[in-house]
């Protein structure tokens, strides 16, 4: 952007919620309360770390679909816009009973759908979809 007429230039703002942490945040809360203590859950990386000895569950956000056309509101101060999106959230299942694990994920996911991140977050349209992959 080009500042002219002794204007400040406009500089872009912005918020995203849930970013990707609280996402993160809230998988890995879920699938803690769901599944028994030994199983671990961490995000999946390509770092080159040796896994975890027990049980894990890795977590990778692979998708972001945009769902409907934006919409904003004005306050005296700021423009709000949404955007509704689909989030998907890879799991990999891995270790000892990782097809139990995984069937107890999938049979439990339509409760955690839509209530994932609180009635408030819900209602904005912040479904998440999980998708569990035993190896």
């Amino acid at each position: 952007m080009v500042q002219g007429s002794g204007d400040t230039a406009e500089q872009p703002t912005g918020v995203t919620s849930p970013n990707d942490g609280q996402i993160y945040g809230a998988v890995r809360n879920w699938l803690l309360s769901t599944l028994p203590a030994c199983v671990q859950v961490v995000q999946g990386q390509q770092n080159r770390v040796a896994p975890p000895l027990a049980p894990f569950i890795t977590m990778t956000l692979v998708e972001r679909t945009r769902l409907a056309t934006n919409s904003w509101s004005y306050t005296p101060t700021t423009r709000e816009v949404r955007e509704p999106v689909r989030v998907g959230v890879q799991l990999g299942v891995f270790g000892s009973g990782a097809g139990g694990y995984a069937q107890t994920i999938s049979a439990y996911h339509k409760q955690f759908y839509n209530t994932l991140l609180g009635a408030a977050d819900a209602q904005r349209n912040t479904a998440l979809f999980a998708r569990a992959i035993a190896a």
